[in-house]
């Protein structure tokens, strides 16, 4: 693929509209469109967006039948390079915690945010909620799980090169419809430049962070926040026969965090500055947000519990460990727009914010 070299002077076309370049200053360019309107634009965005205005149009066969199942995980050799600059960690919360609840088990304050996420089975599942109920009862609860979680994460992982993951990638079969989740990611990370805003880059879908030549814990969207120069790790999901909560995904989207701000080599695999802790994100097509809005579903004691562990988990990893979250939402129809250039669409969902307590 070959990237645009921005000249001053020169004149170019990206989505908005036609500009003419002022002055280059890596990794910036100022611009000016034919409006008179001035701006900033990053330039390795506006390098991928006027590549991907250059392809033809896609009008794939229909994939094979094939058998269901994870993405093969391939085996490399791994070093973990060293970290440029390390992950802030969270802060424990300065507010004093309330008394403790009579709610507590012995079983909650030992377990970390891997050992919940490998809690999935239907036989597990009240155990699961129950003990995370338990460690959400309180400011110290919560960041004494997030505490647990890094430190039984740390030297456990390493992590290849965004650009090394890339390579690999090219020379794999796509994921297929028959895996929704990953096939998801993959077209936003094939037809977009950006997640919901610019600014907000895309480096790569299947992230994976590696034990011992094995994956573990792949990051379904990788993507880097300018502003905040940091990461963004995107939970995927799709629309099932079965109802998938929200807490689901950010158990999910929060196990991969802890492994992420416990790897030394991860900051400088992303290859650009990284200054503070990730951010999260989960991204579902409209009918997901719908099964998650409040009072939505059958008026039963286990869904009442999954809308409850939605609002007071989200709260908690915003209120009490200052975890940005990124709610995201794509059409209910974007496996039929899933290969055109820019789409599928990406907008905020509307899941309403709280307040922990």
């Amino acid at each position: 693929m070959t990237l645009t070299e921005f000249q001053p002077g020169l004149t170019y076309t990206n989505r908005k509209g036609t500009f003419t370049v002022l002055t280059v200053t890596p990794p910036t360019m100022q611009v000016r469109y034919a409006d008179g309107l001035e701006e900033t634009l990053n330039i390795a965005i506006q390098q991928r967006i006027l590549s991907n205005m250059t392809l033809p149009p896609r009008t794939p066969e229909p994939p094979p039948r094939r058998r269901t199942g994870p993405i093969v995980p391939q085996t490399v050799e791994t070093g973990a390079p060293r970290a440029r600059a390390a992950i802030p960690s969270v802060a424990r919360p300065a507010a004093a915690a309330p008394p403790r609840s009579r709610r507590s088990s012995a079983a909650a304050p030992t377990l970390t945010l891997a050992q919940l996420t490998a809690m999935s089975s239907k036989e597990q599942q009240k155990a699961r909620q129950d003990a995370l109920t338990t460690m959400l009862q309180t400011p110290d609860g919560f960041s004494g799980l997030l505490d647990r979680s890094r430190e039984a994460e740390r030297g456990r992982f390493s992590v290849l090169p965004v650009e090394q993951v890339l390579r690999l990638q090219a020379g794999t079969p796509p994921p297929t419809p028959q895996e929704p989740e990953a096939f998801l990611a993959h077209a936003i990370a094939t037809n977009r430049a950006y997640l919901a805003a610019e600014g907000q880059e895309i480096l790569t879908a299947h992230y994976p962070l590696y034990e011992a030549g094995s994956e573990r814990y792949p990051i379904d969207l990788l993507c880097y926040d300018e502003r905040g120069r940091r990461a963004i790790l995107v939970c995927v999901n799709t629309k099932t026969t079965v109802r998938r909560w929200l807490w689901e995904a950010l158990l999910d989207s929060l196990r991969n965090w802890a492994a992420v701000v416990a790897t030394a080599g991860f900051a400088d695999a992303l290859g650009v500055p990284v200054e503070a802790t990730p951010v999260l994100a989960v991204l579902g097509p409209r009918s997901f947000w719908a099964d998650n809005a409040p009072g939505a579903g059958a008026h039963t004691d286990e869904v009442a519990t999954g809308h409850s562990i939605n609002r007071r988990l989200l709260t908690a990893m915003e209120d009490w460990a200052r975890l940005p979250v990124l709610l995201l939402q794509v059409p209910d129809d974007w496996l039929r727009t899933a290969d055109q250039l820019d789409y599928p669409p990406i907008t905020s969902a509307p899941f309403p914010r709280g307040h922990a307590g």
